[in-house]
């Protein structure tokens, strides 16, 4: 079941620099499944896939990897310039220094750089000049990219004790919570930084060429998709998805906990240490769902309702338009 979503605000955030540019940024969107006046709805989400096309769409128009958001193209091909050199290093660690000093020599606008201790480590980014476009996109996808790729080079999970960031709270904050892995995100910082335990970066390098390869094929798909998450929201919506699949409509938490051999208790208290809850599990679940089938023109308003645990059509309604600002229907036409 495809069941991720993106906040419109990324994807508007991600085509400025296409605008800037003089692209056809609305010939793109509509050819990548994805209706222009949806960047008209600040609380509309699109599909994964959609976005995926988009984003592979504008580098390939622009033959930028950075979509025009730095003050010269990055060519395509540059990011596996500097991922192929990483993997020959012994641990993520010093994988993380020669990326660094790789992107360093192919890029200008962002300076990298690696702080280390013998408990904990810094990567981080410096301005070097000012980009073309304020757009946050240009440093979430840089930190996210640089984070996703350790993980998967290591085949582990990096957890982040914190992700400081140089420019105010977007409205669309809350977002982040999920991009981070639920890492405290501090605004307005000096700099931009992911900040990691040292023991999770001494992990040897668990990728080769052929794998690199796929891995650049699928990007961004896996900035979005889960890696090795733990979380026990995550474990949870994954029992909801399965429910939604064999067709037995939303659990209860009882049987959420049961699933996940946990007591009730226990449940809810490691949902609560997650700064989540089972009410906000199912809502993201719900939601997810029911946008990615409404780009699917197999199903009928009544059929989604229904996947995704609602006994009346007229209260997924309800819900939806809370959710995005718009009908099911209305999102449909858009």
């Amino acid at each position: 079941m495809k069941d991720i979503t993106i906040a419109v605000p990324f994807v508007r955030s991600a085509t400025e620099g296409a605008r800037r540019a003089g692209f056809d940024v609305n010939r793109i969107l509509k050819s990548s499944g994805i209706s222009p006046h949806l960047l008209e709805r600040s609380r509309a989400r699109v599909a994964l896939d959609d976005f995926v096309k988009l984003i592979q769409q504008l580098m390939r128009v622009m033959d930028d990897e950075c979509l025009g958001l730095m003050s010269r193209p990055q060519r395509l091909g540059t990011f596996e310039l500097i991922t192929r050199s990483t993997l020959h290093e012994a641990d993520l660690l010093s994988a993380m220094r020669c990326f660094a000093s790789s992107a360093n020599l192919l890029t200008t606008d962002l300076f990298h750089f690696i702080e280390a201790d013998e408990h904990q480590v810094t990567f981080g980014l410096r301005r070097q000049q000012r980009p073309q476009t304020t757009a946050p996109y240009l440093i979430e996808s840089s930190i996210m990219t640089a984070h996703r790729y350790f993980c998967w080079l290591g085949r582990t999970r990096i957890p982040l004790q914190r992700v400081d960031l140089d420019y105010a709270a977007p409205e669309w904050a809350d977002e982040y919570r999920h991009l981070f892995f639920s890492a405290p995100v501090r605004f307005d910082s000096r700099e931009i930084a992911l900040v990691m335990k040292r023991e999770h970066l001494e992990v040897p390098i668990r990728q080769d060429l052929s794998s690199l390869t796929a891995y650049i094929h699928r990007a961004p798909r896996d900035l979005f998709t889960p890696i090795h998450n733990t979380s026990v929201s995550h474990a949870a919506r994954r029992v909801i998805l399965k429910s939604f699949e064999h067709g037995r409509g939303m659990p209860r938490s009882q049987d959420v906990a049961r699933a996940l051999e946990l007591s009730p208790q226990t449940f809810w208290r490691r949902l609560n240490q997650e700064g989540a809850d089972f009410t906000q599990v199912k809502t993201r679940a719900r939601r997810d769902v029911a946008i990615s089938l409404l780009s699917e023109s197999g199903y009928s308003i009544e059929q989604i309702a229904e996947t995704i645990g609602y006994s009346e059509s007229s209260a997924f309604i309800r819900a939806f338009k809370d959710w995005t600002g718009v009908t099911p229907l209305g999102y449909r036409k858009l």
